[in-house]
């Protein structure tokens, strides 16, 4: 489920206050061979806001969350994650400090249901250890419900649509109960009813305080659903800023490098 608990009223609360930073990364540097991913990079993310991240591909948009959940390991600097250091965490300490990346991979197993992805490694258990198939379906269906309504938690991956298997994916996201997050190019797969649909779930979530960086190249979507947008530029931070100060053509300009 969404988190029930209320970080604060961001209205109120100016960004940038050190005690309201659901995630901060200080110069941060990572090479692969031949290749400088990241620059010396600063990001912050303020709790209760959706945070757009954008630029070119290859501007180093994936690398830096892959960093920040953990998959990757920076050369430089440090990572805070509501407010601790995250050097010496992996990818399940991150988790339980309330972080979930969603990826353009969805890593869904087609052959099971969708209440065995959603639950995977999460199986609600009997009294006797073996896991509970009915309490699974329940929970599966609840976590479902946050984004979808009309797909079946009986049904098998495989046999739905790319644009409900990402929906699946975002559900399953959920059972951790996640304060932040990270959405990777989310519309991707979407066609234009579970669109609605998940943006009808980022609405809700932003209103019970969900923290979400939303890695998108659709401006339109950035300028509906974002408070903040930060830029990449070969691996740098060019500028970071509240969406109603930035145009789109500035936005675009920032991102190429030139008009």
């Amino acid at each position: 489920m969404l988190p029930t608990k209320q970080y604060g009223d961001k209205m109120n609360r100016p960004m940038g206050d050190q005690n309201s930073i659901a995630i901060k990364v200080e110069r941060v540097s990572k090479s692969f061979p031949g290749v400088r991913a990241l620059k010396e990079l600063d990001f912050e993310v303020t709790r209760g806001e959706v945070h757009a991240l954008c630029g070119e591909n290859g501007a180093g948009k994936s690398t830096l969350m892959k960093i920040i959940v953990r998959e990757y390991i920076e050369e430089e600097g440090n990572i805070f994650i509501e407010g601790q250091n995250a050097k010496d965490l992996g990818i399940r300490g991150v988790q339980k400090l309330g972080l979930s990346l969603i990826h353009q991979d969805l890593n869904l197993i087609p052959t099971l249901t969708v209440a065995q992805n959603i639950c995977l490694g999460r199986e609600p258990v009997t009294r006797f250890r073996t896991i509970d198939w009915k309490a699974m379906r329940l929970k599966a269906a609840e976590f479902l419900a946050e984004v979808a309504s009309e797909i079946d938690v009986e049904e098998r991956v495989e046999d739905l649509s790319i644009s409900e298997q990402q929906l699946v994916a975002i559900a399953r996201s959920l059972v951790t109960s996640p304060g932040i997050l990270i959405l990777d190019e989310p519309t991707a797969r979407l066609d234009h009813k579970a669109s609605d649909q998940f943006f009808a779930f980022l609405e809700r979530a932003k209103q019970k305080g969900l923290t979400v960086v939303y890695i998108s190249h659709r401006l339109e979507e950035i300028y509906r659903i974002c408070d903040r947008v930060t830029v990449l530029r070969d691996g740098r931070k060019i500028i970071t800023s509240r969406i109603n100060d930035l145009p789109q053509t500035e936005l675009v300009k920032h991102m190429l490098g030139r008009e």
